[in-house]
């Protein structure tokens, strides 16, 4: 094999490692790595950078909050109250297991996910749990020991709470959020992906129309 066979090959592994660098670089470059969170219980939003090891975190705690009644909303007709707590309550020891599991070498990394998870425990779930489970699971507990009510059923029973009205509306409020804060685990769990575009191709690309026709009247003159 001559000289110039062997320039050829050293050439063309040059060429090969240099497009597999160059593909490799633009895909971390254009890959989706900012996600916009809006914290539920109205505590403001804030912006991340998600680590896979933080969006394994959010995954888990998307389908442990998806498949537990904290997160769906109250239903006036099947749903019991005691047991939501209970799910409620549950979301503490294991956000709070989840949280004392980050590497340490990974705490100032995942700063802002942990702060989320803590402000939502502290600042939203905690205030409706401070003003209403330890009256109504002590009301209830004498509710469904009394003989007057072993013949109704748990819910049946519930609504006899004197503040039934504005514990079950209160707890709506939380149940919705909880449902927020799990579309938002969702999103840094699977952020969305960024469409790459070809530079000489941008020129090109047009406004898409809008869908619906805008209101003459607020059109200017």
């Amino acid at each position: 094999m001559n000289e110039f066979v062997y320039k050829f090959l050293y050439v063309l592994i040059g060429a090969t490692l240099f497009g597999l660098l160059w593909l490799i670089t633009l895909r971390r470059r254009y890959r989706a790595t900012s996600v916009q969170v809006n914290i539920p219980f109205g505590l403001g939003s804030i912006t991340l950078q998600p680590s896979m090891y933080e969006r394994e975190i959010a995954w888990k705690l998307y389908i442990e909050m998806r498949t537990r009644k904290a997160a769906l909303l109250f239903d006036d007709q099947y749903d019991v109250i005691n047991e939501i707590y209970d799910s409620l309550y549950q979301l503490f020891p294991l956000i709070r297991d989840m949280l004392s599991a980050f590497p340490p070498e990974k705490i100032a990394r995942s700063e802002r996910l942990i702060s989320i998870l803590m402000r939502v425990q502290a600042d939203g779930l905690r205030p409706h749990l401070t003003r209403w489970q330890a009256a109504f699971r002590r009301w209830w507990d004498q509710a469904t020991n009394s003989p007057e009510n072993s013949f109704l059923t748990p819910q049946e029973i519930q609504r006899q709470y004197p503040f039934y009205k504005e514990l079950t509306a209160d707890l709506k409020v939380a149940n919705t959020e909880l449902l927020r804060l799990s579309d938002e685990l969702l999103a840094i769990a699977i952020p969305p992906k960024h469409k790459f575009i070809w530079p000489w191709k941008r020129a090109k690309i047009l406004p898409e129309a809008p869908t619906i026709s805008p209101d003459p009247k607020l059109i200017p003159e």
